[in-house]
């Protein structure tokens, strides 16, 4: 099963026979805003907010939303933490993250919420991924990318986004707005690399 069927349809198990053809486009579509969270010490974690498309929303909505009044109760939200959200740490929540060039293994998440907003289902959460500041640079380079092809993850206009103590550091960014494939089909995702220092 690839990882797009396990996550995102965990309660359609006929997809899992088609995972193979199903996966060669996406048939999920999300808008990533990622919100860099610092404290005293320096950058403390990543928040995440994901918007998925209306029709994905509706369908997770028919199975998720039980007595269908339009809100995610507290049975609910648990019910999805449980048997949608949790399965995302196996593949390191869809992100790719390099600290001064090392990759970066996701080990803790927290403030997990799925949401409706306008008759979209939103994910918010955050990813915990400390650098302490220096006088010398750390640089911290964030992708979220679905590798199957299966989700179509962009990161939103509004992206960057910098929060918390921010203003007491010295803060600097770029980033690539669109994935690239290659023609061998390897993607090169898009991207945004911070790099940050005290001041």
């Amino acid at each position: 099963m690839n990882s797009g069927t396990k996550i995102i349809y965990p309660f359609l198990v006929f997809l899992t026979v088609f995972a193979t053809d199903l996966s060669a486009h996406p048939h999920v579509f999300l808008d990533c805003d990622i919100d860099f969270i610092f404290d005293e010490n320096g950058l403390a974690g990543i928040k995440h907010r994901w918007v998925f498309d209306e029709m994905y929303s509706v369908t997770f909505l028919q199975d998720f939303d039980l007595n269908g009044d339009g809100v995610l109760n507290n049975n609910e939200l648990e019910n999805i933490y449980q048997n949608a959200f949790i399965a995302l740490k196996d593949y390191n929540y869809f992100n790719i993250i390099h600290i001064n060039g090392k990759e970066f293994i996701i080990k803790k998440h927290s403030n997990f919420k799925a949401l409706i907003v306008n008759n979209r289902l939103v994910y918010e959460f955050v990813v915990h991924c400390p650098i302490k500041a220096s006088n010398k640079v750390n640089t911290i380079k964030v992708s979220i990318l679905d590798e199957t092809n299966y989700i179509a993850m962009d990161i939103s206009d509004r992206s960057p986004i910098f929060s918390g103590k921010k203003n007491m550091f010295r803060i600097e960014h770029t980033k690539k707005d669109h994935h690239e494939w290659t023609g061998t089909g390897e993607c090169i995702p898009s991207h945004i690399t911070v790099k940050f220092t005290k001041i």
